[in-house]
């Protein structure tokens, strides 16, 4: 559909119990002049364990990113080992020119070192100046084989690192040695997801099809309410950002009968927009 928001529900309930319901949120599929200009910061670990295969695929993965952006979205790449480096103290519109100047950098990366989680994530968010609420949705996508080893390298410590709450944290865990249950609450805990690849699978697959589905924000600051039926057990809890042509699902349970309306608010650019 091109409509501006199409939405569809399904419920089930049974005599007098509470009933269950499924509720499908579909924006437009063409994202043409409707997607909001992003930020979006790629940490991408470069310790001695990448070497080889992960390496090369790693690099191919940040190239397809970089190269992707859209003009109106701004980046910054912070690559990390035993410390935490950035590719420009602040974040830069995705030109031409700045995109060339990015892979020229993704092409001389090299793996070394350590794992220092903690001083790469506090790096990465940084670039969005914390406590600054921006018009744009902020993402920030860490990719890592590896457990931290230098630096922070408790789990309640590193998950202190991230304090913007503006923050949509979205990581990657390659082989055997990550540690799953930090990088799933890193992400459960800033409004993001988590995926696991064994070894060999392709990183530049996984990250250019998660790509494809956040490249275009059309709506940010998402909030849903629910009018003359009382909803509850909503899943998923939050939800931040509405992409063009990505279904939002949400299940939940509901109390009542009768007429119920969905009212969607969000931003657009930082101006309110209501369905």
């Amino acid at each position: 559909s091109d409509k501006d928001m199409a939405a569809n529900v399904l419920t089930h309930k049974v005599g007098g119990e509470d009933g269950y319901f499924l509720l499908s949120l579909s924006p437009p599929m063409k994202s043409n002049t409707l997607a909001i200009g992003k930020d979006i910061v790629l940490v991408a670990d470069t310790s001695g364990s990448m070497q080889g295969e992960k390496m090369e695929q790693a690099k191919k993965a940040l190239k397809y990113v970089v190269t992707s952006l859209a003009p109106n979205d701004r980046f910054g790449i912070v690559p990390f080992n035993t410390d935490a480096d950035s590719f420009r103290s602040a974040l830069v519109p995705a030109t031409t020119d700045n995109k060339r100047l990015a892979v020229d950098l993704i092409d001389d990366l090299e793996p070394r070192g350590g794992t220092n989680i903690g001083d790469a994530l506090k790096t990465g968010a940084s670039l969005f100046k914390p406590g600054e609420k921006s018009e744009r949705p902020a993402y920030l996508v860490m990719m890592t084989d590896g457990e931290p080893t230098v630096g922070e390298t408790t789990e309640a410590g590193i998950l202190k690192t991230i304090t913007n709450k503006e923050i949509r944290l979205f990581d990657f865990g390659v082989g055997y040695d990550v540690n799953t249950r930090l990088l799933n609450k890193l992400s459960s805990d800033n409004h993001g997801t988590s995926q696991f690849l064994e070894p060999g699978e392709s990183m530049e697959v996984a990250l250019a099809a998660f790509y494809e589905k956040i490249k275009a924000p059309v709506l940010s600051d998402v909030q849903i309410s629910y009018n003359g039926v009382t909803v509850k057990d909503v899943y998923p809890r939050q939800v931040k950002d509405i992409f063009a042509g990505n279904q939002l699902l949400l299940l939940g349970r509901y109390k009542g009968a009768g007429s119920a309306s969905v009212n969607i608010t969000g931003k657009v650019s930082g101006v309110s927009k209501a369905f």
